[in-house]
């Protein structure tokens, strides 16, 4: 079978149709993204292992069980309550997405090949947007089967204090979806603006990416997008903005301070939604673990087993033993897996993304010219960027979907930065012929 899929043009379709189907349905698109991702290796295997980039890589992935098997013996004479057995399963998280960001190289090696899996991802995610205007306007949950029970669509049923969640598990990881796609539906417009039809089609999948992050009520995702819009436009675009993000940060400061007179305060609650409101209100938030305490403890686990970590599923355990309550994860990507695989292989991985975030910043935003600007490339780097951040406040990293685009988009980065990625496709070529 892979003798034909060697075609670069249809494993590179095959890739596509993965992409498109992975915001709603992630079993199909899985199936045809591991289809592709062995056609990429089998064909360009000596190009992707003589790459710098991709060899600090593949000696994170090869460490990763040597850190596990030590974790396995040192460390569950330590937490009564931890099954050693989770930190091989926290691999998951880790290298089949490594895996991905060496295979899908090739598929998005040009601008031109990073433009088209950018509308194919807005396509794919028109259902999640339609589906979840009609769970939060329409009260439409589901759940709903297809093909005897394989693909499953539910939606949570929606409580007065949560917002618009689509297919996802709550109303950050939508958010968290709806900030990547974001940049690429707006480059998307700035593409089509010649062509009228195009241009009101555009205009009208950003005007509902744009609402749907806001009915989220994901503070991640509204501050996602304050940033997009600069990394978009370009500071020349910040004096418009700053007044913006002025006058909502005085409005939310007079519906909830205490400062305000309470008849004036009233007014101005009756203008903004509870929805809105609620997340930005300390009373709604009392009880909760904070992030400063959470990443406080963090730093104090890591300090505690710096080189190989706690393993994984071990934050929530220590954090109870040392708080008597209880927080899910670090709620910082890169303390999380500081605190499951040591501090080593956090500086070798975050180290590698920073550095590729740098380069290709450089290369796709200094010394160009506004006519020359590609904004597709523009809104590549954004939607890594954006997801990147949002991963040092909360994590939604761990909703498959979103690590899957978080390492293609990453990708995509380091492709904009290597010099020889025409190499990728002449051997590609030479094995279809």
């Amino acid at each position: 079978m892979f003798k034909y899929l060697s075609n670069s043009n249809l494993s590179k379709n095959i890739f596509l149709i993965g992409i498109f189907f992975l915001p709603s349905a992630p079993f199909i698109s899985l199936f045809f993204l591991i289809i592709s991702s062995f056609c990429s290796v089998k064909n360009n295997f000596k190009n992707l292992a003589n790459d710098k980039w991709n060899l600090i890589f593949i000696i994170s992935a090869v460490a990763f069980p040597g850190i596990c098997l030590l974790q396995s013996e040192k460390i569950i004479p330590l937490i009564n309550n931890w099954d050693k057995s989770l930190t091989w399963i926290g691999l998951s998280n880790w290298l089949p997405m490594i895996f991905i960001f060496l295979s899908f190289q090739y598929f998005v090696s040009k601008a031109e090949d990073r433009k088209t899996v950018s509308k194919v991802l807005i396509a794919g995610s028109l259902p999640i947007l339609f589906s979840g205007f009609a769970q939060y306007f329409f009260k439409i949950y589901g759940p709903f089967d297809i093909f005897n029970g394989l693909i499953i669509w539910f939606q949570r049923p929606l409580q007065s204090d949560t917002g618009l969640t689509a297919v996802f598990n709550n109303q950050n990881y939508a958010g968290a979806w709806f900030s990547i796609i974001w940049p690429l539906s707006f480059a998307a417009l700035l593409d089509s603006l010649n062509k009228k039809v195009n241009k009101f089609i555009c205009l009208s999948i950003l005007i509902l990416i744009t609402t749907a992050m806001l009915l989220t009520t994901s503070r991640s995702a509204w501050g996602g997008l304050i940033l997009l819009i600069p990394l978009m436009t370009g500071i020349s675009f910040l004096p418009y903005l700053l007044p913006i993000v002025f006058l909502a940060i005085l409005f939310l400061f007079l519906a909830s301070s205490s400062l305000v007179p309470i008849a004036f305060q009233n007014h101005i609650q009756d203008i903004i939604t509870d929805k809105f409101l609620q997340e930005f209100n300390p009373d709604n938030f009392v009880g909760r673990e904070s992030r400063i305490d959470i990443w406080g403890n963090a730093l104090m686990f890591i300090s505690q087993r710096p080189i190989l970590g706690w393993g994984a599923a071990t934050f929530p355990i220590l954090y109870f033993l040392e708080n008597k309550a209880y927080a899910g994860h670090a709620h910082n990507l890169i303390l999380e897996l500081a605190n499951n695989y040591g501090i080593p292989i956090t500086i070798v991985i975050f180290g590698s993304v920073l550095i590729i975030c740098f380069y290709s910043f450089m290369k796709i935003y200094t010394n160009v010219s506004f006519q020359k600007i590609d904004f597709f490339e523009r809104a590549w780097f954004s939607s890594f960027f954006v997801l990147l951040i949002s991963q040092l406040w909360d994590i939604q990293y761990y909703d498959g979907r979103v690590s899957i685009i978080f390492w293609i988009l990453l990708a995509g980065l380091k492709q904009v930065i290597t010099k020889k990625v025409g190499l990728y496709k002449t051997n590609l070529l030479n094995h279809s012929q």
